[in-house]
C-alpha cells in the first residue's frame, strides 16, 4: 500500500489513476472547497471516502505534510515492481520517449524533474534503485502530481538498463554542459532516452560512456547552466517540437 499526500497530488491520481486507489483519507475539520471538490471527484468514483480527527491523519502521514487529504492505492501498473524492462516497456502508453535520471539527490529538483517530464509527455522516467533521492513526501509534493500520473523504472544498474534499451533500438543521449553539439542539432523524434546526471558533477563515467550522443542546451546569456529541472523541461520539450513537427 502507497500513500500520497496533499490536494495536487490527490486531484491528479483521482483524475488520472482512480482505479488505484482504495481509500480516500479527508479531515474531519476541513470542509472547504478543495476538500469538497477532491469529496466529490472520489464519490463520483465510487471510492471509500474517511473524514479522520486532523490528529489521526498526523499520525497516518508521520509527520508529512498533507494539507487534510492522504491517499492510500495499490502499486499502480506503470511501476516497474517485479517487471524487466521489456515488460515495463511494454505497459507504457508511450514508450519513444524516456527519461533516466543519474542519481538526483535533491527531492525538490527530483519532484520539479518529474514536472517537466510528465508536462513534455515522457512516457516513463527511469531511476537507479539504490543511487539518488528516494521518492519522498517532499518529491511527490513538489511534483504537483506528476509522481503519480508518471510511470516509474527502478533499475538495480542504470549502464545495464542503457545497453538493453540501445538493443532495442533506443537513441541514447545524455546531457553535458560541456558538450559540444547542441540538443538543437539531433535528431530526437525517434525512440530515445534522455539521460540527466546529478545537479553537482552530472552523470557518472560509467552513463556517459554508455550514451550514444553527449550533447547540450546552448547558453547565450552569463549564467553557464541551468538547474536539472529545467534542463529536463527544455530538452524534453525539444523532443515533443520535433514530434509534433513530424
Amino acid at each position: 500500500m502507497q500513500k500520497h499526500y496533499g490536494i495536487h497530488v490527490a486531484i491528479a491520481m483521482l483524475k488520472n489513476r482512480a482505479d488505484d486507489i482504495e481509500t480516500v483519507l479527508l479531515s474531519a475539520k476541513r470542509q472547504d472547497r478543495r476538500l469538497r471538490e477532491i469529496e466529490q471527484i472520489a464519490r463520483s468514483r465510487g471510492i471509500k471516502i474517511k473524514r479522520l480527527p486532523n490528529s489521526d491523519l498526523a499520525e497516518i502521514s508521520e509527520g508529512n505534510k498533507h494539507q487534510g487529504v492522504i491517499i492510500l492505492s495499490h502499486f499502480r501498473v506503470g511501476d516497474s515492481h517485479g517487471k524487466s524492462l521489456s515488460e515495463w516497456l511494454g505497459t507504457l502508453q508511450d514508450s519513444n520517449l524516456l527519461v533516466a535520471l543519474d542519481g538526483i539527490l535533491d527531492p525538490r529538483n527530483l519532484g520539479a524533474c518529474f514536472r517537466s517530464a510528465n508536462a513534455a509527455g515522457v512516457g516513463g522516467v527511469i531511476l537507479p534503485r539504490s543511487r539518488g533521492c528516494a521518492l519522498t513526501a517532499t518529491v511527490s509534493r513538489t511534483a504537483a502530481g506528476a509522481v503519480e500520473t508518471t510511470p516509474i523504472y527502478r533499475a538495480s544498474n542504470l549502464i545495464r538498463t542503457l545497453d538493453e534499451l540501445k538493443s532495442q533500438d533506443y537513441f541514447v543521449v545524455g546531457l553535458e554542459g560541456d558538450a559540444t553539439d547542441s540538443v538543437y542539432e539531433l535528431d530526437l523524434s525517434e525512440k530515445c532516452v534522455l539521460v540527466f546526471g546529478t545537479e553537482e558533477t552530472g552523470m557518472r563515467v560509467g552513463t556517459r560512456k554508455r550514451c550514444d550522443q553527449l550533447a547540450c542546451i546552448p547558453m547565450r546569456g552569463k549564467i553557464s547552466s541551468l538547474n536539472v529541472s529545467v534542463a529536463v523541461g527544455v530538452v524534453a520539450f525539444e523532443a515533443y517540437r520535433q514530434r509534433l513537427a513530424k
